[in-house]
């Protein structure tokens, strides 16, 4: 049995984690541009403008699981967004929930809910409010 002499490089490998050690003035930085970002997400806001619009668009696509949402500023198909569905008076509510893009149309885009049950659990009671 003897005794081994580690190099400091190796000594400082063996006692630390991989991936803590820390960058000596020699070593290159790896290149940040190189990771990978995460996606940002974006808002967008649908406003009904009245009580018989929310009605319509609810029982017609919202019941369905998506949303046509009139933009001229489309973002690529499989993005996720936030949306933010302002409610006609009297309600004066709004509700958030994240979709999927699953179609650009001519001034718009075609919208998917992430999650279309939770959604409708939600706006069910506010239509009832509105006796339509």
């Amino acid at each position: 049995m003897g005794i081994r002499f580690l190099p400091i490089d190796e000594l400082v490998d063996e006692l630390l984690v991989a991936g803590q050690r820390p960058k000596r003035s020699g070593e290159k930085k790896e290149d940040e541009s190189k990771k990978p970002k995460a996606p940002v997400i974006q808002t967008f806001q649908r406003t009904f403008e009245d009580a018989h619009d929310f009605a319509r668009v609810l029982r017609k696509d919202i019941a369905e699981g998506g949303l046509f949402l009139p933009t001229n500023h489309p973002v690529p198909v499989q993005s996720e967004v936030d949306v933010t569905l302002v409610l006609p008076k009297p309600l004066d509510f709004t509700v958030e929930t994240r979709a999927r893009v699953v179609l650009h149309l001519p001034g718009g885009m075609g919208l998917a809910f992430v999650e279309p049950l939770q959604l409708l659990d939600e706006l069910e009671p506010l239509l009832q409010e509105l006796d339509l």
